[in-house]
C-alpha cells in the first residue's frame, strides 16, 4: 500500500494526508458520483481495498499540484480517466472473453521478454522484463499481427499493446488480489527487474518505441501508482555513472529514489 512503502515514506512531505483521504471519501459518496463510487469498488480497486486506491488516486492528485481541499476533485478526476480508460480499451473483458488467439499469445511470448517471478522481501509481486532479450523480428510480425487484429476486431489499439496491457491486469486483478490475501495485507505495488543485457541500436525501432510509448500512456491511467521500485540490471557503468546522475535532477524525488542499479552478481542480493 502506498502510505506503508518504505520509499515513499521517505519523503512524507509527498503523501496525501489521512484529512485530504478522508474528503475524497466523503466527497466519493455523494449521490452525483455513486456510479464512479461503484466502479472503484468493482472495477478498480485492487483486492477489492478502496482505501488503499483513494490514497494512490490522491497521491497523483498531489502530483497534480493539489493540496488540502483541492485534492479530492483532482484525486476523482483520475479516478474518472482510469474508469474511461478502462472503458475504452475494455479492460473488463480482456482476461476472459478477449479477441486473442492462442497463437497471437505465443507470438507475444516469443517477441517480448516478460515474465512473473513470485514476491521480493517486501512482499510485492516480482516483473523481470529483458529489454535487450527483445526479438525484432518477431516483434515485427506481432507488431504487423497487432495491427491486423486491431482493424478486424475494432480495437482501440495494436494488439500488441493490449495483450500487454492484458498482462498488466491479470498481474493486479489475480497476482495481486492473491497474494493480498495471502499475507494479510494490501499488495498493489510491484518490483520491475529492467534488465538491458544485450540492448543497442538496433532496439529504437520505430514500432518498438510505439509499443513502449503505448503501454507508458495507457498504463498511467490503468495502474497509476503501482510501482514499488525498479531494479535496472546489466547497466553499463557509462550509463550508471555518468548519464544517470545527470538525468536523475529532472526527476522528482521519489521517482529518483525507485530506481536502482544492479549487476548480475548483486541482482539476487536486492531482490
Amino acid at each position: 500500500m502506498l502510505r506503508h512503502d518504505p520509499i515513499v515514506n521517505r519523503f512524507p512531505q509527498f503523501l496525501p494526508t489521512e484529512e485530504e483521504v478522508e474528503l475524497t471519501r466523503q466527497l466519493l459518496l455523494k449521490p452525483e458520483h455513486s456510479e464512479l463510487l461503484l466502479a472503484l469498488q468493482q472495477r478498480v480497486a485492487i483486492g477489492g481495498d478502496e482505501e488503499a486506491a483513494l490514497w494512490r488516486f490522491c497521491w497523483q492528485s498531489r502530483e497534480d499540484g493539489f493540496k488540502d481541499e483541492a485534492v479530492p476533485e483532482g484525486a476523482l478526476n483520475w479516478l474518472q480517466q482510469c474508469v474511461e480508460a478502462r472503458d475504452r480499451l475494455g479492460m473488463d473483458k480482456l482476461l476472459h472473453k478477449g479477441p486473442f488467439t492462442p497463437e497471437f499469445r505465443e507470438l507475444y511470448l516469443a517477441a517480448i521478454p516478460i515474465s512473473f517471478h513470485g514476491t521480493d522481501k517486501l512482499g510485492h509481486p516480482v516483473v523481470i522484463m529483458r529489454y535487450g532479450s527483445v526479438d525484432l523480428l518477431s516483434f515485427k510480425l506481432l507488431w504487423a499481427e497487432g495491427e491486423a487484429l486491431a482493424a478486424s476486431k475494432g480495437l482501440a489499439l495494436n494488439g500488441a499493446v493490449l495483450f500487454h496491457l492484458r498482462a498488466m491486469e491479470y498481474l493486479t486483478k489475480v497476482v495481486m488480489a492473491a497474494e493480498s490475501s495471502k499475507q494479510g495485507k494490501v499488495v498493489d505495488r510491484i518490483l520491475l527487474v529492467a534488465d538491458i543485457n544485450g540492448l543497442g541500436m538496433q532496439h529504437w525501432d520505430a514500432d518498438v518505441k510505439a509499443f513502449f510509448k503505448a503501454v507508458s500512456h495507457e498504463s498511467r491511467y490503468l495502474f497509476p501508482e503501482t510501482m514499488h521500485a525498479t531494479i535496472v540490471a546489466n547497466v553499463p557503468w557509462l550509463v550508471s555513472r555518468v548519464v544517470w546522475p545527470v538525468v536523475k535532477i529532472f526527476l522528482h524525488p521519489v521517482t529518483q529514489s525507485k530506481f536502482t542499479f544492479a549487476s548480475q552478481s548483486e541482482l539476487f542480493v536486492r531482490l
